[in-house]
């Protein structure tokens, strides 16, 4: 559904403009008006994503949220019975429906000079799409958790509802999440700052420092970290030029001497890494020639895992294996090695796979995050 409606039907209707029907004004007008829903309807950008699929009873219920797990997992078949959950806030407490975005969430928070400590890039993501693909944040050592509760649905179990203590509870599949209880903080002004990790000192920098946020993102040409660090002014600063998106969706090439200045922001702020959600005319063609799947490490975080893990994949993406960036967040037990990647015929990643045991050895657990691309975990060499 992503590639028609993101692809297929603008290239069809700018043929019919350009080549068909070069005078017919009612053509252009066509065209002008479904770039304009994409771009600023949000049910459109949704059924674009998640796609629609008639009900039927007799198959699994299966919920939609934002839909962007359809799309970074490359589904191609819709769920027949899906459902919907409600979206807003429950009255003035701390509890949201579940078909809430986190948007939705942050707007009606900002008016309370409030935000969450720590939340996915997508904004157009849902809560309960939140919690279902086990999606993060990029929390640093003073993150906070942001959910508390939540009212769930047994799919067999005949409506009735209960409350789990936490997120960790739920499991995917037999659950359906109708409400989140969210923790907010004050909307601090922070500092971000950019540090190249040239070596295990800086690593360990990483990990020393305060922050309330913090992602490295490894090319084959540099190590690049952001942090989000405390800061005792309150004024702000205006975005000067290049902005740290740009360490994103620019190639390793054109980025590999760019200097981001520092710049003083509020947390809403620095949780928002880009400007807009990726549009749908344009993030369907980069998904026909990029795959991005995640994985999940659960190991203690030290300054010379990180270290090791900065230096192999530039190795290995220097070395041409494979070609892309791999972005490193972590907590004090966990990384999460989020890979971007351009996307190979043959379909096999077995490189990448053998770089993250070479840094943690052959017998390290790994899992993929269920809400990205699903990639085969080749067994460890002999």
């Amino acid at each position: 559904m992503s590639a028609i409606l993101g692809l297929a039907l603008p290239l069809t209707w700018l043929v019919c403009c350009v080549v068909l029907f070069p005078t017919t004004w009612y053509a252009w007008i066509l065209l002008v008006a479904y770039v304009l829903a994409t771009l600023l309807s949000r049910r459109v950008q949704r059924v674009g994503r998640a796609g629609v699929a008639p009900a039927c009873a007799s198959d699994p219920v299966v919920v939609v949220g934002g839909g962007w797990s359809w799309v970074l997992r490359g589904d191609r078949v819709r769920p027949p019975n899906r459902v919907s959950c409600r979206a807003g806030r429950v009255g003035t407490t701390d509890w949201w429906h579940a078909g809430t975005t986190i948007g939705d969430v942050q707007r009606a928070l900002a008016r309370e000079h409030r935000t969450l400590a720590g939340h996915p890039s997508i904004l157009s993501a849902t809560l309960g799409g939140w919690i279902a693909s086990r999606s993060h944040g990029t929390g640093g050592s003073l993150w906070t958790p942001t959910m508390g509760e939540l009212e769930i649905e047994e799919v067999d179990g005949g409506g009735a509802r209960r409350v789990l203590a936490s997120k960790r509870d739920f499991a995917p599949g037999p659950m359906i999440v109708h409400k989140v209880r969210l923790h907010s903080v004050p909307n601090v002004v922070c500092e971000r700052r950019a540090v190249d990790v040239t070596d295990r000192r800086v690593a360990g920098e990483l990990l020393s420092t305060p922050t309330y946020l913090r992602a490295v993102f490894v090319d084959r040409h540099r190590s690049l970290a952001f942090l989000w660090v405390p800061t005792e002014s309150e004024a702000l600063d205006r975005e000067r030029f290049p902005p740290p998106w740009l360490a994103v969706i620019l190639p390793a090439r054109w980025r590999r001497h760019l200097r981001f200045p520092p710049r003083r922001m509020t947390l809403r702020e620095a949780n928002r890494f880009a400007p807009i959600d990726p549009p749908l005319l344009l993030a369907t063609p980069a998904i026909a020639l990029r795959i991005n799947f995640e994985i999940f490490v659960t190991h203690p975080t030290t300054a010379d895992v990180l270290w090791r893990l900065c230096r192999a994949f530039r190795d290995l993406f220097a070395s041409g294996a494979v070609s892309g960036r791999m972005e490193l967040r972590f907590g004090a037990t966990k990384q999460f090695l989020d890979l971007d990647l351009a996307r190979r015929c043959d379909g096999g990643y077995d490189a990448v796979f053998h770089c993250v045991r070479a840094v943690y050895g052959p017998g390290v657990a790994l899992a993929l995050h269920p809400g990205k691309a699903q990639c085969r975990i080749p067994p460890p060499a002999d």
